[in-house]
């Protein structure tokens, strides 16, 4: 896990592991965010024991690791990692999904009783027939779940689709009553961004805005070989964001965070553009607005945009302003090399009219990102 400073700057809110936690578990504690624990990471997905046909290994391995992690409240439990593919077993087979996720919900609801947060299904992508089928079946066991949970890493060509994903979840599944008696406290999708969009701050703030418009309760960041075929998932990378042999950042890691610096103070965005990702935000210090620009179906945004920033009033710093100073800098698309800081563009003062400002930006290559701060 790198050094403290490089993490803390991007104010994690959820993290998700498996086997490395104990090495990490003391660092984790001190952020105080919850933890996603992959159980399945434990038995392996690369040889022939299935786990359904091997049921008393299986209650055995899901029992150690319970034993070994110890009860918290800020444990959740992600019990398979993408059933739905071809991983320990060899296809997609729903039905015995089923029956592997009952044999370790209940061995952690008997070791760890009935406030022990699980999660599921964690499909490999939003298949609504299928976490029906999962919602369906938790409910014919009286079951009770923490988090809805799937992936969204194959819509790096259209990333707003993660938007439409989450909000029919919420309407057909949390806000359905036939589904209260299961205890769904949200939704999280426990891995987002494509092996192709890893590491441009284009595509990465494009996700982050989708969810967010979506409504998720939680993400995060898949990982990914790199372009030598190397996994950046049990390395000290954050999951390919910085360099891991030497620390140094990536692009990546500067597009989360500055995503940070905005996420608790978020104010509504809107873009004309469907290709052009926005999050607005504004506390004492100003308001900032983070940028995107990606792809969708391989045509890219309008190149240099417009910015129109209103409701200054109700900025603590800006509501009397007559003049408003705007930096803004770029977030290129660095890919694997590293990158030092964010690249100042341009400082100017400009009038504050009824409230609001116009900002000229500049060109906003595909792939990359762009902030604008307002003071």
């Amino acid at each position: 896990m790198p050094h403290d400073d490089v993490v803390n700057a991007l104010h994690p809110m959820l993290w998700r592991v498996s086997d490395q936690y104990g090495d990490i578990k003391s660092r984790i504690e001190a952020l105080k965010v919850p933890v996603i624990y992959v159980v399945s990471d434990h038995w392996g997905y690369k040889h022939a024991l299935s786990p359904l046909e091997h049921n008393a290994q299986w209650e055995k391995c899901v029992s150690k690791v319970v034993d070994k992690v110890g009860p918290s409240p800020m444990i959740i439990w992600d019990i398979w990692n993408e059933p739905d593919g071809t991983m320990a077993w060899s296809g997609p087979d729903l039905p015995k999904y089923f029956e592997v996720f009952r044999v370790g919900y209940n061995v952690i609801r008997a070791k760890l009783g009935p406030d022990a947060q699980i999660e599921g299904p964690c499909y490999t992508h939003y298949d609504h027939e299928a976490i029906r089928e999962f919602l369906e079946y938790c409910l014919s066991q009286h079951m009770t779940i923490a988090y809805l949970t799937w992936h969204e890493l194959d819509i790096d060509g259209d990333i707003p689709l993660a938007t439409i994903d989450l909000r029919q979840a919420h309407h057909d599944f949390l806000d359905n009553s036939r589904y209260k008696p299961l205890g769904l406290k949200g939704i999280q999708v426990n891995e987002n961004v494509g092996w192709s969009a890893q590491y441009r701050p284009g595509e990465i703030v494009g996700y982050l805005s989708a969810l967010e418009a979506g409504g998720v309760d939680g993400a995060c960041k898949g990982c990914w070989w790199d372009s030598h075929g190397r996994s950046q998932c049990w390395v000290a990378s954050l999951g390919g964001i910085i360099v891991p042999e030497t620390g140094q950042p990536r692009s990546a890691y500067w597009a989360y965070a500055q995503y940070a610096q905005g996420a608790n103070h978020r104010v509504r965005a809107e873009t004309s553009d469907i290709r052009l990702a926005a999050l607005a935000s504004s506390d004492t210090n100003g308001v900032q607005v983070l940028l995107g620009n990606y792809p969708v179906q391989r045509f890219s945004a309008t190149p240099s945009p417009r910015l129109r920033i209103d409701g200054l009033i109700a900025s603590p710093l800006l509501r009397d302003a007559k003049l408003a100073t705007v930096t803004i800098a770029r977030i290129p698309n660095s890919e694997e090399a590293p990158l030092a800081a964010v690249v100042p563009v341009s400082m100017a003062t400009i009038p504050v009219i009824g409230g609001s400002v116009d900002v000229a930006l500049p060109e906003i290559g595909l792939h990359e990102g762009l902030v604008v701060n307002v003071r």
